[in-house]
């Protein structure tokens, strides 16, 4: 799981996404901000740094 900090018209939205999802609809923004090392270990996710996103992304509620 990744960390990321969605830019949502000027507010900060925090999400938990999927590695394999970002990696599958962000390829180029998370090259940007995740090395291959820090992406592909084994460690606790909790401690990568928060990503900052581009477009609004409101998770679900449930």
């Amino acid at each position: 799981m990744v960390k990321v900090i969605w830019d949502c018209n000027g507010q900060d939205i925090i999400t938990w996404e999927t590695k394999a999802r970002m990696k599958a609809e962000y390829p180029e923004w998370l090259d940007q901000f995740v090395s291959e090392e820090t992406f592909d270990s084994d460690s606790d996710s909790r401690t990568n740094p928060s990503q900052g996103g581009e477009t609004c992304h409101a998770p679900n509620s449930g």
